[in-house]
């Protein structure tokens, strides 16, 4: 990826972002404590399905699981219109159609590959895709958090190394500093896999998506 082409995504993320509504959790003050067993898989998946991911995608990955798409949607226009322009975009078609993503599977990421396939609409999709990110969210940011630093943990005290790892931890830190908690994939992660898809709620998706895909 060239980088104006870099500046022109980023460009349009942010865009896109502006006409979404923040972000909101439920609160609560109960801790979460996450299972040794299923970090390890969360992040040893992700890396060996992704071996071009840093931490920032694993994080990613991550805030996808807990909280699905980055912002409450607002605007259909805007999605369709933007699904629009990502279909145009460069495709890397060994990325799966569909899959869960981060810890629980609670959301499934659907590859835009499915709507230039015929598989579903755009519009269908988009509808999903707003549906998902309206649903109430079962942990806080600060759990979210506090978990996040448990996964940091578990990295390093199993010595795992990743690329830029110091600089991507700090970044992330003062990310959450700062109470912004969505972010994009890394450039190594979008030049290599081009990743274009929608954040779908897993009852949505395997109801409203799923049975359209199966008849493929």
């Amino acid at each position: 990826m060239n980088k104006t082409r870099k500046i022109f995504t980023i460009t349009a993320f942010i865009a896109l972002s502006a006409a979404f509504l923040p972000l909101k959790a439920q609160p609560t003050d109960k801790n979460i404590q996450l299972d040794v067993w299923q970090t390890e898989h969360f992040v040893r998946k992700n890396l060996q399905d992704f071996p071009y991911s840093t931490l920032q995608d694993l994080y990613k990955s991550f805030f996808q699981s807990i909280f699905g798409p980055e912002h409450l949607v607002s605007d259909t226009s805007k999605v369709i219109a933007y699904i629009d322009w990502e279909i145009t975009q460069e495709f890397n078609y060994i990325y799966p159609i569909y899959e869960p993503v981060g810890l629980n599977g609670d959301f499934i990421r659907v590859n835009l590959s499915a709507v230039i396939h015929g598989y579903i609409s755009k519009e269908k999709l988009a509808d999903c895709f707003i549906r998902s990110s309206q649903l109430p969210h079962k942990y806080s940011l600060e759990q979210f958090k506090d978990m996040w630093h448990q996964i940091i943990n578990w990295i390093e005290n199993n010595n795992l190394s990743l690329p830029n790892y110091q600089q991507d931890k700090q970044f992330i830190e003062d990310l959450l500093a700062k109470g912004e908690y969505a972010w994009v994939h890394s450039y190594s992660y979008r030049d290599y896999y081009h990743p274009h898809y929608r954040i779908v709620e897993k009852n949505i998706f395997y109801k409203e998506i799923y049975p359209l895909l199966i008849q493929k």
